[in-house]
Parts: C-alpha cells; structure tokens; sequence
C-alpha cells in the first residue's frame, strides 16, 4: 500500500517525469507493517532510471550555474580547483538520513539527483590534509620528534596537536573558537554527477542483531538470524565534478592555500573516500582530469568566442569608415584576391590621404608593391600604384 490520498496516487501514474527524490519519500509501498518491503529497492531502482532522460536537462544547467559562479569568483581574485573524478567503488552519501526504510541516501531537493554535499566535501578534505600533515613527501609516517619539531602540540594532552599557522588549517577552513573565530580560505561548492548516474541496490547483512539491540544479555553467537538490510547506492563508474574556490593572496600564508587544497582534495577523493562505509573501500574515486567536463569545457569556449567577437563589432561599429579600413589593412595577408577587394573597396570608399599611406606601406611590407608577374599583371599593378598615389598626392579627380 502507499501512505498516501488516493487523488494524489492517480495524480502520480506517469513515472517517466517527476522528483525521483519526491517518489522515494513519499510515494513508496509499504507492507502490513508499515515497513518497506525488501523487494521495493529494485522498484526504487527503475524507477530512477526511468526518470533519468527526464532530468538529464537539469542536472546539465546546474553544472553550467556551478561553473559560471566559479567563473565570477575568479574575477574576484579566487583560484578555481576543478576535478572531474569516476567511481571506483559504490558511493552512499547520507545513509542515515531519515527514511521509512531506515536507509537514506542524500538527492538534490529539486532534481530528486544524488549528490555530495558541500560540508561533506569539507570534512573529508580538511581529514586528509590533516593526516598529510602526519606524512613526508614520500608518503611515509612522520616519527614523534620530526612532528614536535614542525607543529606546536597541547601542553596538557602531548599527543594533541593544535590547529594554529603551522598546520595551515585555520587559513584553509576557518576557526570555531570563542576568542579567536575565523573564516577559512576555502570554499567548496557541492559535487554534482556529470550526467545522470547508474543506482544500485546494496545490500549489508547485520549476523547479530539481538546482541546489537540488547533484546537478549547474549554475546554475538552464530545461532542468531542475520537480518539482510537494502539500501540503494550510486553505481561505480559515474563521474562526479568537485569544486573549490581559494581566496589568493601573494602577501601572504593564503598563497600557498590552491596548493593545499588540491593536494588534500586529490587524497580525499582517492584514499579517503567520501560518504559512509568508506571503511570497505565505498566512495573512492580516479581523477580523470584536472579540469572541467569537456561539455563545459566547449560551452565556455564558445562563450568565450561569442563575447569576443561581440566586443570586436562594437569595437567596429564607433569606428569611422576610414579607421576600420585602416584596422583591415594592417590585418592584410599575402593573398591576391583578398588584396585586390580591399583596394577597391579603398578606392570606392575613402579619398582619405592618410589611408592610402597605410595601404602602400603595406603592400610593400608585403612584397606586393613592385610590379611583378606577366606583362598583363605588372601593368594591372603599375595602374593600381599609380592611382594610389594619386590618392595620396590628394589628386583624385
């Protein structure tokens, strides 16, 4: 049965269109018991899929909107960090979140899309900067004394190290303390999919479940009923676009923040991990480049294109006649046909002195002055010479 007015369900029969997060928590079946019956997850599953063409658009317009606030923030002195990472292993973002089924996985409010959220990004990436501090360029585990030589640790608690300029991590992600709270260098944008994701259903089966709910004072005995539990996942192999603006700043410990950030970003996707079970190897990334998706990566090319050559032609169009033949004749190349329009177009527009001066000097840079050629052609260009410097001389009559 589905908790809900039956208007509501006839509203809701079309299942290609829609908010597949609307549809999981709202209009899911429920057993006699008012739970989620394990068969539903692959009706979830479906369900998504069917959707997928339908806010495919979407999920398109908010990587372009991602991307252009990153533009705008680097016109406001940041340095934008862009990877485009795969899938290497499932990811679970939000399995605790509320949901009938007790499994939750977090979806974008309005494309009902998987996503991960900007503070989850942050704690990961401000995890494995810290663990970084603990490593040497090689990778391997600093000794006690070489980590009291280059950080300050807490008087009272020795193993305690204190989060101060040293470890860079108040000037990347901001300080919470009462006397002395900051903000942090960093910000970090939510990380879409770059197209619409594969879902899968997961399974985990807890082998001791009275022991874990404390019904029975027993220890975890193999004679309990393991109690198989489904959740839904984001399937290995969808690629997901991460974001990050650094404030820059040359006069300053903020210079070498971009730095930072790509390193310890870069760790958190590839050895980290994102989101829960990161523990058995969930939510582990390889980066396929250190840029944007090629089809953001056009889109800005062409816009870069368009707005160019929009502000040449109003560049052109408050100038005088004679300044955009000047512009045209210093932009001439060595082509006969080309050379020979642009004359004429001289000679039928202008009896400016000064643009003739230009044009022979070009010709001549350009080796096209001397007569040269058949007889036919040499007196074709002793003509055009001649009236050239007609022009120049001021007789053009």
């Amino acid at each position: 049965m589905q908790p809900i007015p039956e208007y509501l369900r006839d509203r809701y029969k079309d299942k290609n269109k829609g908010n597949f997060g609307l549809f999981l928590n709202k209009f899911i079946h429920l057993d006699d018991k008012y739970k989620v019956p394990i068969q539903a997850y692959n009706q979830f599953k479906d369900t998504f899929k069917q959707m997928s063409s339908y806010v495919s658009g979407f999920l398109t317009y908010r990587q372009f909107d991602q991307s252009n606030v990153c533009e705008s923030f680097i016109r406001a002195g940041y340095e934008k960090i862009v990877i485009t990472a795969r899938l290497s292993s499932p990811l679970i973002v939000g399995l605790g979140e509320s949901h009938p089924s007790e499994t939750g996985i977090f979806l974008d409010h309005n494309m009902g899309i998987p996503y991960i959220p900007a503070s989850s990004i942050k704690g990961v990436v401000r995890l494995a900067h810290t663990i970084g501090l603990l490593k040497d360029d090689q990778g391997m585990w600093l000794q006690e004394t070489a980590m009291k030589s280059l950080y300050d640790f807490d008087p009272k608690k020795q193993d305690l190290m204190l989060e101060n300029d040293k470890t860079h991590i108040p000037a990347m992600f901001g300080r919470s303390e009462k006397k002395e709270s900051s903000k942090g260098g960093i910000i970090f944008l939510d990380a879409y999919p770059a197209d619409v994701p594969r879902l899968k259903v997961d399974i985990m089966n807890p082998h001791y479940g009275e022991y874990y709910s404390g019904k029975e004072d027993r220890g975890p005995t193999d004679d309990q009923m393991p109690v198989p539990i489904k959740f839904l996942v984001v399937d290995k192999g969808a690629e997901f676009v991460f974001r990050a603006l650094v404030k820059t700043d040359k006069t300053s410990q903020r210079a070498d923040l971009a730095a930072l950030c790509r390193k310890a970003l870069r760790n958190a996707v590839t050895e980290e991990g994102i989101g829960a079970k990161t523990a058995l190897g969930y939510g582990r990334f390889d980066i396929v480049k250190w840029e944007e998706p090629d089809f953001i990566r056009a889109k800005m090319d062409e816009e870069r294109r368009e707005s160019k050559e929009l502000a040449e032609k109003k560049r052109l169009d408050v100038m005088s006649e004679e300044e955009r033949l000047v512009e045209e004749i210093h932009h001439l190349g060595g082509d006969s046909q080309a050379i020979s329009g642009l004359v004429k177009r001289c000679f039928a527009s202008t009896s400016d002195a000064a643009v003739f001066r230009v044009l022979r000097e070009r010709l001549q840079e350009l080796g096209q002055w001397k007569p040269s050629g058949s007889k036919q052609r040499k007196q074709g260009m002793k003509e055009r010479n001649d009236k050239i410097e007609q022009f120049i001389a001021g007789r053009n009559d």
